[in-house]
């Protein structure tokens, strides 16, 4: 399909180009997306090809407030922390 899409709620098993916006959207994992997705709550299966940018809309339709005081240095050493932790418990598991 070529054009937009626009619903509250969206899933794409197939070949969308160009923009969708939806409350909840769902690629599944045979989708293929050339376009903007705005949405509320956004699903990626494993395997779905997505390319474009993604903007969660709040339910008021307003975008979400921009991180304001938080350095890139701030937000990386957050997932590193994370990172850590995930192969902590992997180890843990594997022992």
């Amino acid at each position: 399909m070529t054009g937009t899409v626009t619903a509250e709620r969206v899933v794409v098993d197939g070949t969308v180009e160009g923009p969708i916006q939806g409350g909840e959207v769902i690629l599944k994992s045979q989708a293929h997306v050339v376009g903007d997705i705005h949405h509320q709550s956004l699903a990626i299966e494993s395997g779905a090809f997505f390319d474009g940018r993604s903007m969660q809309i709040r339910g008021n339709g307003q975008t979400p407030e921009k991180l304001e005081g938080k350095s890139l240095r701030q937000i990386t050493n957050k997932k590193d922390t994370l990172s850590r932790r995930v192969e902590r418990a992997e180890a843990a598991e594997a022992d």
